[in-house]
């Protein structure tokens, strides 16, 4: 059945996606409360993207 080969990939893509929101929201936090560019250029250079 098809679904049986979907629902496991669609379940694994679920707890990615969410990682990867969660590491963007965070980012986005440490953006907006940067002093200035260069920290916020900091910010962006140091994530550690979810694989």
């Amino acid at each position: 059945m098809v679904a049986n080969v979907i629902n496991p990939s669609f379940t694994a893509w679920q707890t990615i996606g969410a990682a990867i929101e969660a590491t963007r929201l965070g980012t986005k936090r440490a953006i907006d409360a940067a002093a200035d560019a260069e920290a916020a250029i900091w910010a962006t250079n140091v994530v550690n993207w979810p694989s």
